[in-house]
């Protein structure tokens, strides 16, 4: 199980960009996070992280490795290893549902579910917050019934710890949390209810709480008011299809087409949700998983790696589903033939559609990493003290990313959350961040901070036409795949330039 997982998210990186490539932003925010913290500075007080720690802690070994073999070399190791978090947690799925009193069968098939589903696939595939926050999710949920099972306050307590290490990744694992300690709610359950309470209170103390002491407004405000102020995006249609894995296929289908077909799954979808749910195990995944889909589809901002925030819940749906009807079947004597022939049909048919979205999924035209002029570009920094970027993947591509950190010098971690946080405080300006003064003057002094610029990102950040004007009168010291390079340290027009006064540059145009 963990090989089927594995291939299918390291193929996808090694079909299009590679392992050197540039992973999009995100990524690149979270791991410089990461080295950020190893360099002493904490997130929300010193800069901003729009999330909760888990994911800049979890990495915080991978940029102190960064830190002796180079950045780039520490980011494709924590590359790997979130490849192999997301195969873990196609293993866990197994583990689970054998845990739920499955058959082995029907637990096999949720793992593939997981592992192979095109939602888990593209966003395991790179750093990002869904597969830590699924793996903690599942590890709750092994405990949990571990717990049913033995009845013992130590395997609660661990299913507290679970669930609230997931909310510490993301806020929208808050809401699984808020669901599991509603069910222990239940008189069959509630003798456990504080063991899981102290668990998850433990764990969101351990975890978020020191960083709260040290700014608990800007924590507040970066982690809550900016996630839920963000602008909706994503129409439903286009949510259902994403979380269906129907845009995989690009089949180009007329809207009263992709309508029906988007029926039809959720038909599927409501059939595995009943069969699963008339087992008790099964009763609590598929209140997961309608929960967890209520956020996916309500939530403001929307990508199609959101997905998999949903992967866990509907594995282990299906699982079940299979499960209950391989019960079934067995206890039927007269009809035996006939479940079991449909069960094995089910089962096939979930494998080979798992199969076919993960194949095209893979084997998909857009790159999931774009390459990166790295060592084309490694020779215009020689000499740089502080190098400033629109873009943290630029800085771990160019391995400059911790010696700008043991230097002092600045860096915003996240300017797209940066400009976030700033939105509340905008007055209505027309245009929005292109045309609003303070924030082009606090991104005009970041950029030139530094004696280098590397340009990447520009385009998602609001660059007003003042600061275009500003950023094209700087050298350039290079201009190559999409970054450019400037030199942003010139020497006063009235100095006399001395022999070997300026850095070494190589122009590359």
């Amino acid at each position: 199980m963990l090989l089927a997982a594995f291939v299918p998210r390291l193929g996808l990186v090694l079909h299009s960009g590679g392992l050197g490539g540039v992973y999009g932003y995100d990524a690149g925010v979270y791991y410089t996070a990461a080295d950020a913290i190893a360099h002493g500075r904490l997130p929300y007080r010193d800069f901003v992280l729009v999330h909760p720690p888990g994911i800049a802690l979890a990495l915080t070994p991978f940029a102190a490795l960064g830190q002796v073999i180079g950045d780039h070399a520490g980011f494709m190791t924590a590359t790997v290893a979130w490849m192999l978090l997301g195969s873990v947690n196609a293993v866990l799925v197994v583990r689970v549902a054998e845990r739920m009193g499955l058959d082995r069968r029907a637990s096999v098939v949720g793992g593939l579910c997981y592992a192979l589903w095109m939602g888990s696939v593209n966003s395991e595939f790179l750093i990002r917050l869904e597969p830590l926050g699924n793996f903690f999710m599942l590890a709750g949920l092994l405990a949990y019934f571990t717990a049913s099972r033995t009845g013992g306050r130590t395997a609660a307590m661990l299913c507290g710890m679970g669930f609230g290490a997931a909310a510490c990744v993301k806020i929208w694992w808050v809401v699984p949390l808020v669901v599991m300690l509603a069910w222990h709610l239940c008189s069959t359950r509630r003798a456990r209810l504080s063991a899981v309470v102290v668990g998850a209170a433990v764990t969101l103390l351990a975890i978020d709480g020191p960083f709260f002491l040290a700014a608990p407004r800007q924590m507040w405000s970066m982690i809550v008011l900016d996630q839920l102020g963000r602008a909706r995006a994503g129409t439903l249609g286009l949510r259902l299809s994403s979380m269906s894995g129907l845009n995989a296929f690009a089949l180009g289908l007329s809207r009263s087409a992709t309508l029906a077909v988007l029926a039809s799954i959720a038909l599927v979808f409501l059939i595995i949700a009943v069969l699963a749910a008339r087992t008790p195990a099964g009763r609590l995944v598929v209140t997961l998983l309608l929960a967890q889909l209520v956020v996916l589809i309500a939530g403001p901002p929307w990508f199609a790696f959101y997905a998999d925030y949903a992967a866990p819940g509907l594995a282990l749906s299906i699982a079940a589903a299979i499960g209950y009807r391989l019960r079934a079947a067995r206890k039927s004597e007269t009809r035996h033939s006939v479940a079991m022939l449909a069960t094995i049909t089910a089962t096939v048919a979930a494998v080979a559609v798992t199969l076919l979205v993960g194949a095209a999924d893979i084997l998909r035209t857009r790159p999931a990493v774009a390459p990166f002029p790295s060592q084309a570009l490694a020779s215009t920094l020689l000499g740089a003290r502080c190098v400033a970027s629109d873009s943290p993947m630029a800085l771990i591509e160019l391995n400059v990313l911790s010696s700008d950190l043991s230097r002092g010098c600045a860096n915003w971690v996240d300017i797209l959350g940066k400009s976030y946080e700033d939105a509340r405080s905008w007055h209505g300006a027309p245009g929005g961040r292109t045309n609003d003064l303070i924030w082009q003057r606090d991104l005009r002094r970041y950029l030139l901070s530094g004696d280098t610029l590397v340009l990447y990102h520009s385009h998602i950040f609001g660059f007003g036409a003042p600061l275009h004007h500003l950023l094209h009168q700087q050298d350039q010291l290079a201009r190559l795949g999409g970054v450019a390079v400037l030199d942003t340290d010139p020497l006063p027009p009235a100095a006399p330039v001395a022999s070997g006064s300026r850095r070494p540059r190589s122009a590359l145009r």
